[in-house]
């Protein structure tokens, strides 16, 4: 598979550089064959900058396209969820990028979702009221997502100080805030 970027005029931060677009096509899936060729593409449009997760969402976009058209051509009952469980990681599977996989329970993960989410009763939902609908529809999906974190010698510290006369508590760290509870008490 060869995957074009359009890097904009320069190339400052583009997402084949770093391998973070490789970190990301696999998503959750093994696919042993693997061959992706990445290309920079120079064009006239305006660069732009990394933010959170660069290249993971068109990353993940083109893996799941193609989860999608292969399910679309087979002929099984909810050939989509069986498409992408089929095909996840197991435990000491490895990445493309030579990551070991020790600890991966995703399949275990994605059947519980699928039971506590309560898939095939909103699937039937999704499926009667299309039914009674000629204009208006509705769509389900479940997509598993892997996230690799590569952080594990970056300078982001935690100091604890603990005062002694009246047992406060004050935590100090590197993080950033943007909505996720960090700096929750």
């Amino acid at each position: 598979m060869t995957v074009y970027v359009d890097s904009g005029y320069s190339p400052n931060d583009a997402e084949l550089e770093g391998g973070f677009f490789y970190g990301f096509i696999d998503n959750a899936y093994n696919i042993p064959n693997w061959l992706i060729v990445g290309k920079m593409c120079k064009t006239n449009l305006p660069c732009s900058t990394a933010c959170r997760a660069p290249a993971s969402l068109p990353a993940v976009f083109i893996i799941e396209s193609v989860m999608d058209h292969v399910a679309r051509s087979l002929t099984l009952d909810n050939p989509f969820q069986l498409v992408r469980y089929e095909n996840m990681y197991v435990k000491d599977d490895v990445t493309p990028q030579g990551v070991p996989l020790p600890y991966c329970i995703i399949k275990d993960i994605w059947e519980s979702l699928l039971t506590s989410a309560e898939v095939k009763e909103r699937e039937a939902a999704v499926a009667e009221y299309n039914a009674a609908n000629r204009w208006r529809k509705r769509g389900l999906s479940v997509v598993p997502l892997k996230f690799p974190i590569g952080w594990s010698n970056a300078p982001y510290t935690v100091m604890v100080d603990i005062y002694s006369l009246d047992g406060s508590v004050a935590i100090t760290h590197g993080g950033v805030e943007v909505g996720q509870g960090i700096n929750t008490k």
